[in-house]
C-alpha cells in the first residue's frame, strides 16, 4: 500500500510519499506477516497519467517493513 500526502501534484513541486510492503499467504490458514528485521531495499518507478516514466530508485525498508522518500 503507497500513500502520497496530496493526491495532484503542479510540475515542478516535489512529490512525498510512503509504503509499506506485506507478505500474504491465500487460504484458509492464510496470514499477513511483516518483512521481520532483515534490511531489504524496494526498487520504486513513478509515471504519469499516460504511462510516461518520471522517475525510478531504490528506497530501504525500515524494520517494520516501511519505506518513504521525495
Amino acid at each position: 500500500h503507497v500513500l502520497d500526502d496530496r493526491k495532484l501534484y503542479q510540475p515542478g513541486e516535489t512529490v512525498h510519499f510512503k509504503g509499506w510492503i506485506r507478505f500474504i499467504q491465500e487460504g484458509p490458514r492464510g496470514g499477513v506477516e511483516g518483512l521481520g528485521s532483515k534490511d531489504r531495499t524496494v526498487r520504486f518507478k513513478v509515471k504519469d497519467s499516460v504511462g510516461n516514466d518520471l522517475t525510478s530508485g531504490l528506497c530501504t525498508l525500515n524494520d517494520a517493513g516501511g519505506f518513504d522518500g521525495a
